[in-house]
């Protein structure tokens, strides 16, 4: 048999228990000085904020998920070789920036992203966008370069002179895009 004594509250009683706080005024430079401590378990809680792979990979069960992990990384490069190189062509780049934007946004994620549920890389519709913009800006006629097939050392630099300025427009077209967003 149990006996449970306790006062009873109404809730006048109730709410002034509640809200019952001392507010100790403190100066600005303590409330700074204070927000500004770094302890190892603050420190650690900010860098596994900036960077989530301190706080998933410790507890990676490498025996169950490391051969299947490594067998979807190779499949999943496998195709996104050839894509990542056919992206660039339809965004109007020379296809080693192909490369690039299939290696590097994945490395990144793998860094600083949170889900482990989410497709990185490039699209088909982005790279066409982007080649619209490419083109626009930096159109062959800019660069005095005629349909012929030729090996001539000035068509080769006008080649590069074009590929470089269409690099330039794709960088600044997502890096702005990516501001706004």
């Amino acid at each position: 048999m149990y006996s449970v004594e306790r006062r009873v509250y109404n809730q006048g009683v109730l709410q002034g228990q509640l809200h019952k706080k001392e507010k100790t005024s403190q100066p600005l430079g303590q409330k700074i000085a204070h927000s500004c401590r770094c302890s190892s378990k603050k420190a650690k809680s900010v860098l596994s904020s900036f960077l989530p792979i301190f706080k998933w990979l410790p507890k990676y069960p490498v025996k169950e998920y490391l051969l299947g992990d490594i067998v979807s990384g190779i499949s999943t490069g496998v195709m996104q070789l050839p894509q990542g190189l056919a992206y660039a062509l339809l965004a109007a780049l020379p296809p080693v920036f192909g490369l690039y934007s299939s290696f590097y946004p994945v490395f990144l994620y793998t860094l600083f992203g949170t889900s482990r549920h989410i497709s990185i890389g490039t699209f088909a519709v982005i790279s066409l966008m982007i080649g619209g913009v490419a083109v626009r800006e930096a159109p062959d006629e800019m660069f005095d370069i005629t349909d012929t097939n030729s090996t001539n050392t000035t068509d080769l630099e006008n080649f590069r002179a074009r590929d470089d300025m269409r690099v330039k427009v794709a960088v600044a077209v997502t890096l702005l895009s990516g501001i706004i967003q």
